[in-house]
């Protein structure tokens, strides 16, 4: 047996907001770790990085599924949001307006991180080019102390 349109109404606002409250609860972990993320960029601590990386990533692909369920969710019914108690509708609004305030506020955070990698990527090549001065100048030095030396006789 189905729900009758008016019990289908009268769930929809609820499910509604319960999803949204859990993509609220994911859109928070991905803050939390945003900012963790920076910590350990900064601490260049490679490994752990790499899994809150793996964590981040389990956490965008479950929002992803959300986002496919609140579209069939809300498909066609913005008639039915406007028809909604205002109290309702305003909680739906703060719920959707937190949701793209955290995430500004993620992707804020990961273009500070990329800014600091990028940074230090920056860093490591200057170190790298510099090291291969130096090695390029001692290889010069060897070679030059093997080219005179092969003119020396066995006394020096």
């Amino acid at each position: 047996m189905s729900d009758s349109p008016q019990e289908q109404t009268q769930t929809w606002p609820d499910s509604l907001i319960e999803l949204l409250l859990r993509q609220e609860k994911v859109v928070g972990k991905l803050l939390d770790l945003a900012k963790y993320q920076g910590q350990l960029i900064e601490s260049k601590s490679t490994d752990p990085l790499l899994g809150l990386l793996s964590q981040r990533q389990k956490l965008i692909d479950e929002f992803t599924l959300m986002q496919g369920e609140l579209t069939r969710l809300t498909e066609g019914r913005v008639d039915q949001l406007r028809e909604l108690d205002s109290q309702t509708r305003e909680r739906i609004q703060s719920l959707i307006d937190d949701i793209g305030t955290t995430l500004n506020r993620v992707m804020a955070k990961d273009d500070e991180d990329r800014r600091a990698l990028e940074d230090a990527k920056g860093q490591v090549q200057e170190e790298l080019a510099s090291t291969g001065v130096a090695q390029k100048a001692r290889n010069a030095y060897r070679g030059a102390s093997f080219v005179g030396s092969q003119f020396a006789d066995t006394q020096g």
